[in-house]
């Protein structure tokens, strides 16, 4: 029951910094961001809180664009190549050895074709700073 209520807490919590984020494109902005690419990429992850190995709970990227913007959600357990040639699930890449924020980027930028331009990282102690 914690769990999902963690990942509910965190989906809203993604979806208004995904707000925030777009309305920092408005007006002058979202002519800058069409003149450089058209559309940019931000990747939200929400960590666990287990054990001494960080996990991603929840991968989303967001794609802002001149007319608006579209969400996915990526699996947690979706195996994917890492640059190493090994698959692993998805969710692995925060806690790796070598891993981290960068080797997440990489892989999801990998797996969906797409230059991730941004990103917000979330745990259980952000989520109840912000509740609080």
């Amino acid at each position: 029951m914690r769990n999902r209520l963690f990942l509910v807490v965190i989906g809203i919590v993604f979806l208004l910094g995904f707000f925030i984020v777009s309305s920092l494109f408005q007006g002058e902005e979202v002519e800058r961001v069409a003149n450089i690419h058209n559309e940019e990429y931000f990747l939200f992850l929400g960590l666990d809180d287990f054990g001494e190995v960080r996990r991603t709970d929840t991968v989303m990227v967001a794609k802002l664009e001149d007319d608006g913007a579209k969400l996915i959600s990526i699996p947690r357990d979706l195996r994917v190549k890492f640059p190493d040639r090994t698959f692993q699930k998805i969710n692995a890449a925060y806690g790796a050895p070598n891993g981290g924020i960068e080797l997440v980027k990489r892989v999801v930028s990998d797996l969906l074709g797409v230059e991730i331009n941004a990103y917000l990282v979330a745990d259980y102690q952000g989520v109840v700073e912000l509740v609080a």
